[in-house]
């Protein structure tokens, strides 16, 4: 499960990287560009590359409840949902 929360936090940490760098306080509902003049894992990669690590993550966060033995049902569907809205909010923000 280490491993698991390890793999859906960097997914987390992508999004909310990306919500800040836009610019779009409504759609995102926090108050953005807070991250300003911090190094972010949004701004060490490409978009392409911040969809593509969204993806990964997501697959490593299912693979490791697979592994560790976990009924993924649950899990694997609120990862599913949480990774469906970063995507959407990626193609919204333009990422």
């Amino acid at each position: 499960m280490t491993r698991f929360a390890r793999a859906f936090g960097l997914l987390f940490q992508l999004y909310d990287d990306m919500l800040d760098h836009s610019t779009f306080a409504q759609e995102t509902g926090k108050d953005v560009q807070q991250d300003a003049a911090k190094t972010t894992l949004l701004s060490l990669y490409t978009p392409e590359e911040v969809r593509g690590a969204l993806s990964n993550a997501q697959a490593l966060a299912r693979e490791q409840l697979r592994r560790a033995g976990h009924d993924e049902s649950l899990l694997a569907a609120f990862v599913e949902q949480q990774f469906v809205t970063f995507d959407g909010a990626a193609q919204r923000l333009g990422v």
